[in-house]
C-alpha cells in the first residue's frame, strides 16, 4: 500500500492546502494512506480529523529572531526532529509532502536524513526560512504564485501550480448568496475578515472607521471577527445604523465571498488564492509582523497585477484607508475590473497538479479522471 505523510503549519493558510492535497490524492490513489503530522494546536488535529485522516503531534518551535536562537528553539524542534523519526520510521511513507511553516522544519529534516523523498508546497510570493531550508532538499518545489520561484535555483525541480483551496469553496449567485445572510439584495456588500483566527488590530480599526461607513448608506457589512474579539466587536456596532453581520468564524465562505462586492481583509496567501479563485475585488491590509514580510510582497503582488489596493496599517492614520474604501465602494466598473484582474491569478486546478507532482515522484501515473 502507498503511504504518504503531510506536514502542515498551525494556520489555516497551511492546514487547507494540505486537506486539499489529501483530498485529491484519495482521487488519485484511492487505496493510499495519508497521515497527517503537525504542531497539532489551533484546532489543526480536529480538522483533519472531520476528513478521517490520523494527526500526529510533533514539537516545534518558531524562530524568534529578534533574541538570536533561545534555548527553548534549539530544544523544541530538537525534540521535534526526534520525535518526527520515531512517526516516520513507524508510518514508513513513501513520500513527505510540507506545506511549509515552522511546523513542517522538524518532519522535512527528518524525512531528508531518512531519504524519504520530499514535496514542497510553498504558499507565498516570498517563501520564508523554513521553505528555503527544506527547498534544497525536496525533490521539488510546487509554488503558489510565480514570484516565489525566483528565490530557488534548480528550475528543473520548480513547478508553479498555485495554492490548493480548501474543497467546499464553490462560487454561488449573489443574490443566493446574500439571501444566506438575510441582507439587503440592492445594498453594497463588503466582506471584512482578519484570518481564521481573526485580527484583533484589523478589527480595531475597522471600529475606528464606523463613521464614514455609516455615512455611505446602502453598505452594509459582513465581518469575521475571531472568536475572541466577536463580543468587543458586536458591542461597537450594536448600535450602528447600517445592515450588518458578525461572525466568530464564517462556515459558508462560498457564499460570503459570493455576497461581497469588496473583500477587507489581510493578504495570507490562502486568502489571495481564493480572492482570485472567486474573482473578487480587495483592499489588503498586510500584516506587519508576518513572517519574512511575506503579507506586504503577496499584497504588492495583487495590487501590480490590478486585482487589489494595498493599505498599510500606518496609513490608517492619515485618512489614506477612508479615501481607498470610498474610491472602491463608489465605483462599480473599478471593482468589476479588479474582479476580472483577480480571476486572471486563479488556478482551480492548483490540488491536481501538486498531486501529479507527488504521483511522478512515486512512479504513478495520474488517474485519467483527475
Amino acid at each position: 500500500m502507498d503511504r504518504i505523510v503531510i506536514a502542515t503549519g498551525g494556520t489555516g493558510g497551511h492546514l487547507f492546502p494540505a486537506i486539499s492535497i489529501a483530498e485529491e490524492l484519495k482521487k488519485q490513489l484511492p487505496e493510499v494512506e495519508i497521515g497527517f503530522a503537525g504542531e497539532g494546536r489551533r484546532g489543526e488535529d480536529v480538522a483533519v480529523g472531520k476528513y478521517g485522516y490520523s494527526f500526529e503531534r510533533i514539537p516545534c518551535s518558531p524562530l524568534l529572531r529578534e533574541f538570536g536562537l533561545p534555548l527553548r528553539f534549539v530544544f523544541k524542534n530538537a525534540r521535534g526532529f526526534l520525535e518526527a523519526r520515531k512517526f516516520l520510521k513507524t508510518f514508513s511513507p513513501d513520500l513527505v509532502v510540507l506545506t511549509g511553516g515552522y511546523a513542517s522544519a522538524p518532519v522535512g529534516l527528518a524525512a531528508w536524513r531518512m531519504k524519504i523523498p520530499i514535496l514542497l508546497q510553498e504558499q507565498n510570493c516570498l517563501p520564508g526560512l523554513t521553505s528555503k531550508l527544506l527547498g534544497r532538499f525536496a525533490e521539488s518545489v510546487c509554488f503558489g504564485f510565480e514570484p516565489g520561484s525566483y528565490q530557488f535555483n534548480k528550475p528543473e525541480r520548480l513547478t508553479v501550480t498555485g495554492n490548493p483551496l480548501r474543497p467546499d469553496l464553490v462560487p454561488l449567485g449573489k443574490e443566493a448568496a446574500i439571501d444566506d445572510f438575510t441582507l439587503e439584495p440592492d445594498f453594497r456588500t463588503v466582506l471584512v475578515m482578519g484570518g481564521s483566527q481573526g485580527a484583533r488590530s484589523l478589527n480595531t480599526i475597522l471600529m475606528e472607521v464606523f463613521d464614514f461607513i455609516e455615512d455611505h448608506g446602502r453598505l452594509q457589512l459582513i465581518w469575521q471577527t475571531g472568536e475572541i474579539d466577536f463580543v468587543r466587536c458586536q458591542g461597537s456596532v450594536k448600535s450602528r445604523g447600517f445592515p450588518h453581520r458578525l461572525f466568530k468564524f464564517i462556515d459558508n465562505m462560498s457564499a460570503a465571498y459570493s455576497a461581497a462586492d469588496l473583500v477587507v481583509c489581510r493578504s495570507g496567501a490562502l486568502s489571495l488564492s481564493e480572492l482570485a479563485f472567486m474573482g473578487r475585488p480587495s483592499l489588503l491590509i498586510p500584516y506587519p509582523f508576518a513572517s519574512e514580510g511575506h503579507q506586504y510582497h503577496n499584497a504588492r503582488y495583487f495590487q501590480e497585477k490590478g486585482a487589489s489596493t494595498v493599505v498599510s496599517e500606518s496609513e490608517f492614520k492619515n485618512l489614506y484607508f477612508e479615501a481607498q474604501f470610498k474610491k472602491l465602494v463608489n465605483n462599480p466598473a473599478l471593482l468589476a475590473k479588479m474582479g476580472g484582474c483577480a480571476s486572471k491569478l486563479a488556478s482551480p486546478e492548483a490540488a491536481r497538479k501538486v498531486v501529479e507532482e507527488v504521483l511522478t515522484h512515486m512512479d504513478k501515473k495520474p488517474s485519467a479522471e483527475g
